[in-house]
């Protein structure tokens, strides 16, 4: 029996995810003001910056490294293997995931 909504129930009505129509369009992107790119000492940050992401990403799309990184997704966020599992399942999706493939 399907369940009706009252006029006056303030629930949204959801018709589709976001995520349906902007995956996998979407990803992991960074942007940067060009005058940062002309001060030097902000643009060895943005070099670090973007050099460690890169590093991260290549780690994280390692299957070799696979219980290192759940090991440290259950470490940091506190909660157990399967739930740690469950995210970097999530983290590595080809259409959803973090990572970028490469």
């Amino acid at each position: 029996m399907a369940e009706s909504v009252s006029s006056q129930d303030s629930r949204p009505i959801i018709l589709a995810r976001a995520s349906d129509f902007v995956n996998p369009y979407s990803s992991t992107a960074f942007t940067v003001a060009q005058a940062s790119l002309s001060d030097s000492p902000k643009r060895a940050l943005i070099t670090k910056f973007m050099t460690a992401m890169l590093e991260a990403n290549n780690y994280l799309s390692d299957v070799k490294a696979m219980q290192c990184s759940v090991g440290a997704i259950s470490s940091q966020l506190n909660v157990s293997s399967p739930v740690a599992s469950l995210e970097y399942a999530a983290v590595i999706d080809a259409v959803t995931g973090e990572i970028s493939p490469l």
